[in-house]
């Protein structure tokens, strides 16, 4: 059979026996589906969302810790600054605590310091209460009880010679009231501003000569402040004021025999509404450093001086806190601190320290002393 023949054959028996399906078939009741997508979509957008969850869960919880900082129970430390007038008030009233620690110094000796701090010791720390304890007294001078420094505008002076005062008022850790006056006079010279002045505390003055340079955005004030004119290059402190940029630290030097024999920079600065004193204190003589962060706290309604330390020295580091109170000694009834050091390792001693002239300048009236004390430095020729 040809091949002509097969194909016309193959068609007939195709047409009459294969039944005609496509004209039965609904196309209007067919649905047409998309075409599925990769599974690979959709398990990156799975992931997409559930990272997408995280990064914001974490967000709000960084947002959250950033505010958390932010409250109370964690303030911010912002510097504290004083205006010159304060600053030459503050450099006199802490200086002259810093004087009578050389009177210390020169009336017993640095072993026999170091032998009495040294008895039943624990913390390493004991051993220098004695050294910082005038920078104690100043401490408390300026953490008073409503946690501000509270200095005057300066008014015309009472006492005679002098143009102008400051004045300054403290409530002590055992609470008396006590009003430091500083008396001076400024003078122009150049680009310097000269400041001599006076505080009279009972029978004592402490004498102040200092000068204000402004250079840029730095303002430095210099003062020398000592008890005994014919002493005044032998035994002083030396104090330096440096404000930039709205921040404002002192540096003080202790002068015995006109050889420096310690030092120390001051920070003031506020946290939340309290005050708060940082101090760093270094020997010359011994290679002794203390940093110190005080603030006054109220102990069982008890107010005292809190201060985190931290000490290097003598081949040890040792880091703590003291507690300072004033308590009565019942022998000679005078107040006296009372030092309570717990280092890190929670080793604990006890040290009594004395407090300095804390019992000067309780309002005392100083007409007195207006006639009577003609050779303060700083006095116009005209008024002695």
């Amino acid at each position: 059979m040809r091949d002509k023949d097969i194909k016309a054959l193959l068609k007939s028996t195709m047409e009459s026996q294969i039944p005609d399906v496509l004209s039965r078939i609904d196309l209007q009741s067919i649905d047409i589906l998309d075409a599925p997508k990769p599974r690979f979509n959709a398990i990156f957008k799975e992931r997409f969302a559930s990272i997408a969850l995280t990064l914001i869960a974490t967000t709000m919880l960084i947002v959250g810790l950033i505010s958390l900082g932010r409250t109370p129970n964690n303030p911010i430390e912002i510097p504290m600054t004083l205006t010159a007038e304060k600053t030459y008030s503050f450099s006199a009233i802490s200086s002259s605590t810093l004087l009578n620690a050389i009177d210390l110094e020169l009336n017993q000796t640095q072993n026999m310091i170091l032998l009495s701090s040294m008895m039943n010791q624990e913390t390493h720390m004991k051993q220098r209460v004695a050294l910082l304890n005038p920078y104690f007294n100043m401490i408390e001078l300026f953490i008073s009880s409503d946690e501000s420094l509270t200095f005057s505008d300066p008014i015309a002076s009472t006492l005679s010679g002098y143009t102008y005062q400051v004045s300054y008022e403290i409530v002590s850790l055992n609470n008396e009231t006590a009003t430091y006056v500083f008396h001076y006079n400024e003078t122009q010279s150049g680009d310097e501003t000269l400041t001599e002045g006076v505080l009279v505390l009972e029978q004592q003055s402490f004498y102040l000569e200092g000068t204000k340079v402004v250079n840029g955005e730095k303002t430095i004030i210099t003062t020398k402040t000592y008890n005994n004119p014919l002493l005044k290059d032998l035994q002083y402190v030396e104090f330096i004021s440096t404000e930039v940029a709205n921040t404002q630290w002192f540096d003080y030097g202790v002068y015995i025999n006109g050889d420096q024999i310690e030092s120390a920079e001051v920070r003031l600065e506020t946290i939340g509404e309290n005050l708060r004193i940082r101090l760093t204190y270094e020997h010359e003589l011994d290679d002794i450093e203390v940093d110190i962060k005080a603030m006054r706290v109220l102990d069982n309604g008890i107010a005292k001086i809190r201060a985190e330390y931290e000490y290097q020295g003598d081949g040890f580091e040792e880091k703590g806190s003291i507690l300072v109170s004033v308590e009565v000694d019942p022998i000679l009834n005078t107040n006296e601190y009372r030092y309570e050091i717990t280092n890190s390792k929670g080793e604990k001693d006890d040290f009594m320290g004395n407090r300095g002239h804390h019992d000067y300048g309780k309002d005392k009236d100083h007409s007195d002393d207006e006639d009577s004390d003609d050779d303060h430095p700083g006095r116009d020729n005209k008024n002695r």
